[in-house]
């Protein structure tokens, strides 16, 4: 596996931009910032009644949210 700048390298197929940075915001979404620059924000809103998302309902628990080789976890 090979870092790039905006991805990482499996073999010669980037991925796409991985995120750099985490804001998790007090209305449950994230804002995010990618290698690219960009910045966007996420809404886990509808996914909060499903599965184990159900757990960031918590919103001290959700507030941990953090980057791991370029996802959020």
């Amino acid at each position: 596996m090979k870092e790039v700048d905006d991805g990482i390298v499996y073999g010669k197929k980037p991925l796409g931009p991985r995120v750099i940075h985490v804001v998790p915001n007090d209305d449950f979404t994230l804002t995010l910032t990618f290698t690219n620059g960009e910045v966007r924000c996420y809404d886990m809103n509808p996914l909060l009644d499903k599965g184990i998302f159900r757990e960031l309902q918590n919103i001290g628990y959700f507030r941990c949210a953090r980057v791991n080789g370029g996802t959020v976890e």
